[in-house]
């Protein structure tokens, strides 16, 4: 679940930024300061964190980390940001991951497509699975028959699927 101190409208909820859909967002009010809060359900010891800003980004932020949701560490600031996608390498144990912008690069409100976080389970988990490997995909379409929409799932990363050359295109994983 993701929490954020305003949205721009219903169309931008805190949920769009997590929802692994980099066509949708979250957008907040057009003011400072504003944030983003996710609940990843359990500790993981964070080893990345990838943000993807839409245009309308924040110049100034910083990333924190809880494990109660009360008492935050601040793991990374960033005060000259430009936006796009910035890949963030980090280590410490969290259950809640929150963005907290400062400033906005515009006048409008912050806008992130996604929040990405990276890590195993605390406390000598198992590594995260790959879940999509060897599960049935289909695709809108093909280019060829060599670039089938199981090639994005198969574990080789010198096969893939490719698109027939037109606009939109989809991709999707039955995880069972």
């Amino acid at each position: 679940p993701a929490t954020a101190s305003s949205t721009e409208n219903a169309s931008t909820p805190a949920s769009a930024a997590v929802d692994g859909n980099t066509g949708t967002r979250w957008s907040s009010a057009f003011s400072d300061p504003q944030w983003i809060q996710v609940d990843l359900g359990q500790n993981y010891d964070l080893n990345h964190v990838t943000l993807t800003w839409e245009a309308a980004g924040s110049k100034a932020y910083t990333v924190q980390t809880s494990t109660n949701a009360s008492s935050w560490n601040t793991i990374y600031t960033n005060n000259n940001s430009t936006g796009g996608i910035q890949d963030i390498s980090t280590s410490g144990t969290a259950r809640y991951i929150r963005v907290n912008s400062t400033a906005r690069l515009s006048q409008w409100g912050n806008s992130l497509y996604e929040i990405a976080a990276y890590g195993p389970t605390s406390g000598g988990g198992p590594d995260p699975t790959l879940l999509s490997q060897g599960h049935p995909a289909t695709a809108s379409s093909t280019e060829n028959a060599s670039t089938p929409a199981s090639a994005a799932v198969d574990g080789n990363t010198g096969t893939r699927w490719s698109s027939a050359f037109s606009d939109p295109q989809w991709i999707q994983v039955d995880l069972g």
